[in-house]
Protein backbone atom coordinates (compact mmCIF):
# COMPACT_ATOMS: atom_id res chain seq x y z
CA UNK A 1 0.00 0.00 0.00
CA UNK A 2 2.95 2.06 0.88
CA UNK A 3 4.35 1.31 -2.67
CA UNK A 4 1.50 1.17 -4.78
CA UNK A 5 -2.32 1.94 -4.37
CA UNK A 6 -3.21 -0.17 -7.36
CA UNK A 7 -0.80 -3.34 -6.38
CA UNK A 8 -2.44 -2.76 -2.90
CA UNK A 9 -6.28 -3.06 -4.44
CA UNK A 10 -5.11 -6.08 -6.76
CA UNK A 11 -3.65 -7.83 -3.61
CA UNK A 12 -7.38 -7.28 -1.59
CA UNK A 13 -9.08 -8.88 -5.03
CA UNK A 14 -6.82 -12.11 -5.00
CA UNK A 15 -7.56 -12.88 -0.73
CA UNK A 16 -11.05 -12.35 -1.48
CA UNK A 17 -10.91 -14.50 -4.22
CA UNK A 18 -8.62 -17.31 -2.05
CA UNK A 19 -11.02 -17.00 0.96
CA UNK A 20 -14.33 -17.50 -1.47
CA UNK A 21 -12.68 -20.53 -2.91
CA UNK A 22 -11.91 -21.60 1.12
CA UNK A 23 -15.47 -21.07 1.72
CA UNK A 24 -16.36 -22.97 -1.36
CA UNK A 25 -13.79 -25.90 -0.64
CA UNK A 26 -15.44 -26.33 3.66
CA UNK A 27 -18.62 -26.79 2.35
CA UNK A 28 -17.86 -29.31 -0.13
CA UNK A 29 -16.35 -31.23 2.66
CA UNK A 30 -19.12 -30.82 5.04
CA UNK A 31 -21.53 -31.83 1.98
CA UNK A 32 -19.49 -35.30 1.43
CA UNK A 33 -19.64 -35.76 5.45
CA UNK A 34 -23.22 -35.41 5.07
CA UNK A 35 -23.46 -37.28 2.43
CA UNK A 36 -21.21 -40.26 3.85
CA UNK A 37 -23.48 -40.02 7.32
CA UNK A 38 -26.50 -40.29 4.93
CA UNK A 39 -25.11 -43.66 3.59
CA UNK A 40 -23.96 -45.07 6.43
CA UNK A 41 -27.19 -44.75 8.17
CA UNK A 42 -28.75 -47.97 6.71
CA UNK A 43 -25.36 -49.93 7.00
CA UNK A 44 -25.38 -48.68 10.73
CA UNK A 45 -28.88 -49.80 11.12
CA UNK A 46 -28.62 -53.06 9.39
CA UNK A 47 -26.05 -53.97 11.94
CA UNK A 48 -27.97 -52.76 14.85
CA UNK A 49 -30.91 -54.99 13.49
CA UNK A 50 -28.54 -58.00 12.91
CA UNK A 51 -27.20 -57.71 16.65
CA UNK A 52 -30.79 -58.13 18.18
CA UNK A 53 -31.64 -60.74 15.86
CA UNK A 54 -27.79 -62.51 17.01
CA UNK A 55 -28.96 -61.80 20.31
CA UNK A 56 -32.89 -63.01 20.31
CA UNK A 57 -31.18 -66.41 18.64
CA UNK A 58 -28.42 -67.09 21.05
CA UNK A 59 -31.71 -66.37 23.63
CA UNK A 60 -33.72 -69.18 21.82
CA UNK A 61 -30.78 -71.57 20.79
CA UNK A 62 -30.41 -71.48 24.94
CA UNK A 63 -34.26 -71.30 26.04
CA UNK A 64 -34.06 -74.43 23.46
CA UNK A 65 -31.67 -76.15 24.77
CA UNK A 66 -33.32 -75.96 28.96
CA UNK A 67 -36.33 -77.58 27.16
CA UNK A 68 -34.11 -80.73 26.06
CA UNK A 69 -33.61 -83.30 28.11
CA UNK A 70 -30.91 -85.08 25.90
CA UNK A 71 -29.46 -84.12 22.59
CA UNK A 72 -32.10 -86.15 21.10
CA UNK A 73 -35.48 -85.63 23.26
CA UNK A 74 -37.31 -82.50 23.63
CA UNK A 75 -39.89 -81.71 26.27
CA UNK A 76 -41.83 -80.70 22.82
CA UNK A 77 -41.44 -83.37 21.80
CA UNK A 78 -42.52 -85.99 25.13
CA UNK A 79 -45.58 -83.08 25.10
CA UNK A 80 -46.94 -83.88 21.89
CA UNK A 81 -46.71 -87.07 22.56
CA UNK A 82 -48.62 -87.33 25.40
CA UNK A 83 -51.03 -85.87 23.55
CA UNK A 84 -51.43 -89.22 21.49
CA UNK A 85 -55.11 -91.00 22.48
CA UNK A 86 -54.31 -93.67 20.62
CA UNK A 87 -50.42 -93.39 19.22
CA UNK A 88 -49.27 -95.78 16.47
CA UNK A 89 -47.90 -99.21 16.55
CA UNK A 90 -43.99 -97.50 16.10
CA UNK A 91 -44.67 -95.12 18.38
CA UNK A 92 -45.56 -97.20 21.20
CA UNK A 93 -42.69 -99.69 20.29
CA UNK A 94 -40.22 -96.70 20.07
CA UNK A 95 -41.65 -95.62 24.20
CA UNK A 96 -41.63 -99.41 25.56
CA UNK A 97 -37.95 -99.43 23.92
CA UNK A 98 -37.05 -96.21 26.04
CA UNK A 99 -38.78 -97.79 28.83
CA UNK A 100 -37.05 -100.72 29.10
CA UNK A 101 -33.74 -98.62 28.40
CA UNK A 102 -34.25 -96.65 31.91
CA UNK A 103 -35.45 -99.79 33.68
CA UNK A 104 -38.87 -99.09 33.58
CA UNK A 105 -40.65 -102.34 32.08
CA UNK A 106 -40.88 -104.00 28.65
CA UNK A 107 -45.47 -102.98 28.66
CA UNK A 108 -46.79 -99.98 26.74
CA UNK A 109 -48.74 -99.40 29.98
CA UNK A 110 -45.39 -98.79 32.06
CA UNK A 111 -43.84 -96.60 28.84
CA UNK A 112 -47.17 -95.07 28.98
CA UNK A 113 -46.38 -93.89 32.75
CA UNK A 114 -42.97 -93.12 32.11
CA UNK A 115 -43.52 -90.66 29.43
CA UNK A 116 -46.52 -88.92 31.57
CA UNK A 117 -43.75 -89.57 34.83
CA UNK A 118 -42.18 -86.56 36.08
CA UNK A 119 -39.10 -88.96 36.49
CA UNK A 120 -38.44 -88.92 32.83
CA UNK A 121 -36.29 -85.79 32.98
CA UNK A 122 -33.69 -86.92 35.65
CA UNK A 123 -33.57 -90.57 34.28
CA UNK A 124 -32.58 -89.30 30.34
CA UNK A 125 -30.01 -86.84 31.84
CA UNK A 126 -28.49 -88.65 34.42
CA UNK A 127 -28.54 -91.99 32.27
CA UNK A 128 -24.86 -93.43 32.50
CA UNK A 129 -24.59 -96.23 29.58
CA UNK A 130 -21.88 -98.13 31.52
CA UNK A 131 -24.26 -98.79 34.13
CA UNK A 132 -26.76 -100.41 31.81
CA UNK A 133 -27.37 -104.42 32.94
CA UNK A 134 -26.60 -107.03 30.43
CA UNK A 135 -30.42 -108.71 30.56
CA UNK A 136 -31.26 -104.97 29.50
CA UNK A 137 -29.01 -105.05 26.37
CA UNK A 138 -30.31 -108.38 25.32
CA UNK A 139 -34.09 -107.38 25.65
CA UNK A 140 -33.44 -104.27 23.76
CA UNK A 141 -31.31 -106.31 21.11
CA UNK A 142 -35.21 -107.64 19.01
CA UNK A 143 -35.87 -103.45 18.94
CA UNK A 144 -32.59 -102.43 17.79
CA UNK A 145 -32.27 -105.19 15.42
CA UNK A 146 -35.25 -104.93 13.68
CA UNK A 147 -34.97 -103.33 10.04
CA UNK A 148 -38.16 -100.58 10.86
CA UNK A 149 -36.68 -99.23 14.09
CA UNK A 150 -34.58 -96.55 12.61
CA UNK A 151 -35.19 -92.36 12.76
CA UNK A 152 -36.36 -92.65 9.13
CA UNK A 153 -38.93 -95.40 9.94
CA UNK A 154 -40.01 -93.82 13.04
CA UNK A 155 -40.09 -90.17 11.46
CA UNK A 156 -42.55 -91.29 8.62
CA UNK A 157 -44.49 -91.99 11.70
CA UNK A 158 -44.16 -89.42 14.09
CA UNK A 159 -41.80 -86.58 13.85
CA UNK A 160 -41.86 -86.65 17.66
CA UNK A 161 -40.53 -90.06 18.19
CA UNK A 162 -37.44 -89.94 16.38
CA UNK A 163 -35.63 -88.29 19.19
CA UNK A 164 -36.22 -91.65 21.25
CA UNK A 165 -35.30 -93.68 18.67
CA UNK A 166 -31.60 -91.92 18.34
CA UNK A 167 -31.88 -92.01 22.14
CA UNK A 168 -32.35 -95.51 22.60
CA UNK A 169 -29.73 -96.99 19.87
CA UNK A 170 -27.50 -94.66 20.83
CA UNK A 171 -27.36 -95.25 24.18
CA UNK A 172 -27.77 -99.40 23.21
CA UNK A 173 -24.53 -99.01 20.79
CA UNK A 174 -22.29 -97.26 24.01
CA UNK A 175 -23.80 -99.93 26.05
CA UNK A 176 -23.30 -102.65 24.10
CA UNK A 177 -19.32 -101.13 23.34
CA UNK A 178 -18.42 -100.62 27.11
CA UNK A 179 -19.90 -104.64 28.23
CA UNK A 180 -17.53 -106.12 25.07
CA UNK A 181 -14.60 -103.83 26.30
CA UNK A 182 -14.92 -105.22 29.82
CA UNK A 183 -15.49 -108.63 28.32
CA UNK A 184 -12.37 -108.57 26.90
CA UNK A 185 -10.13 -107.96 30.21
CA UNK A 186 -10.00 -111.68 31.22
CA UNK A 187 -8.45 -112.66 34.75
CA UNK A 188 -5.24 -114.28 35.51
CA UNK A 189 -5.67 -117.92 34.77
CA UNK A 190 -5.13 -120.04 38.33
CA UNK A 191 -1.97 -121.70 36.64
CA UNK A 192 0.06 -118.51 36.51
CA UNK A 193 -1.02 -117.54 40.19
CA UNK A 194 -0.42 -121.00 41.29
CA UNK A 195 3.35 -120.44 39.32
CA UNK A 196 3.81 -117.15 40.85
CA UNK A 197 2.82 -118.66 44.35
CA UNK A 198 5.56 -121.51 43.32
CA UNK A 199 8.29 -119.11 42.58
CA UNK A 200 7.81 -117.55 46.42
CA UNK A 201 8.05 -120.83 47.52
CA UNK A 202 11.26 -121.28 46.11
CA UNK A 203 12.49 -117.75 46.71
CA UNK A 204 11.28 -119.20 50.77
CA UNK A 205 13.34 -121.88 50.24
CA UNK A 206 16.51 -120.94 49.00
CA UNK A 207 17.02 -118.10 51.79
CA UNK A 208 16.32 -120.84 54.04
CA UNK A 209 18.81 -123.42 53.28
CA UNK A 210 21.33 -119.65 52.20
CA UNK A 211 20.66 -119.31 56.20
CA UNK A 212 21.26 -122.58 57.11
CA UNK A 213 24.59 -122.82 55.66
CA UNK A 214 26.23 -119.70 56.76
CA UNK A 215 25.32 -120.74 60.18
CA UNK A 216 27.77 -123.48 60.79
CA UNK A 217 30.07 -121.35 59.24
CA UNK A 218 29.38 -118.57 61.91
CA UNK A 219 29.96 -121.18 64.75
CA UNK A 220 33.18 -122.24 63.67
CA UNK A 221 34.63 -118.61 63.33
CA UNK A 222 33.59 -118.19 66.63
CA UNK A 223 35.35 -121.34 67.93
CA UNK A 224 38.90 -120.40 66.35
Amino acid sequence: KCVSKAAYGLLQWVLAIVRRFEVALLREQARAKEDLAENDAPIIKARAELSKVEEKGGQLESNQNKQRLSPCISKFDIAELKCLGSPPDMVMKTATALSILLGRGSSWTEAKALLCGAKLDSLCMSFDEACVAPAIIEELEPYVNSSTFTPECVGRVSKAAVGMCKFVRDKYERARASMDDASTVSPPSPQSVDSSRDFDFLDITQASSLAGDTEPSQVQLDCH
